[in-house]
């Protein structure tokens, strides 16, 4: 009778879960969004358990298409609570606040999700996400980025180009410094990791 227990509950459970991860996914952007903006890329997307800490987040705005890959505190469903968080904050910056400059988002972005978990000013909740965010303006062929965290890549003419992050999170962290907003003139044939 335990074990009959143990499995309807864990199926309770697994349930709610993969119903979970149906939410999750579709606040990611569709691969036909991705390919209407970016040409020739792929999506790699696994999370470890069902539901996932890590996302991607892609928006269109001014004529600049901005991609970002980020990975919340924790993983399995804490991770995902977080990420669902971190997407909503980031469509509100952007599009509905208007905020364009990379590194401005990830600033506003820190603030809302400390002010979310953090709503009194007395706990030390130091979750939050380490993300790169990029603006490509294809037009110009210009990148303009900010990252925290999470170095990028670029492959130029076969060699790989090693992009720095500024070494702290979006959320509380040890360092609260404006993130640095970069911008890179791209090159035909150039490859963004």
């Amino acid at each position: 009778h335990q074990k009959e227990l143990v499995e309807e509950k864990q199926k309770e459970i697994l349930d709610n879960i993969t119903y979970a991860k149906r939410i999750q996914t579709s606040r990611l952007p569709s691969q036909s969004f991705i390919n209407e903006n970016a040409k020739n890329n792929f999506i790699m997307f696994q999370p470890k358990d069902i539901v996932s800490g890590d996302f991607y987040w892609a928006t269109k705005n001014h004529n600049k298409f901005y991609l970002a890959t980020a990975d919340c505190t924790n993983h399995g469903v804490s991770g995902s609570m977080m990420s669902m968080l971190c997407i909503s904050i980031l469509n509100e910056v952007v599009n509905e606040r208007g905020i364009l400059s990379t590194g401005d988002i990830l600033n506003e972005t820190r603030k809302e999700i400390i002010k979310s978990l953090n709503p009194n000013g007395n706990e030390n909740v130091s979750d939050g996400m380490d993300c790169t965010l990029c603006a490509f303006d294809f037009e110009n062929k210009t990148l303009e980025y900010s990252s925290a965290n999470n170095n990028f890549y670029i492959v130029r003419n076969g060699e790989i180009i090693n992009i720095k992050a500024d070494k702290m999170p979006v959320g509380l962290g040890v360092r609260l410094d404006s993130f640095t907003t970069h911008k890179i003139q791209l090159q035909s044939g150039d490859v963004v990791y």
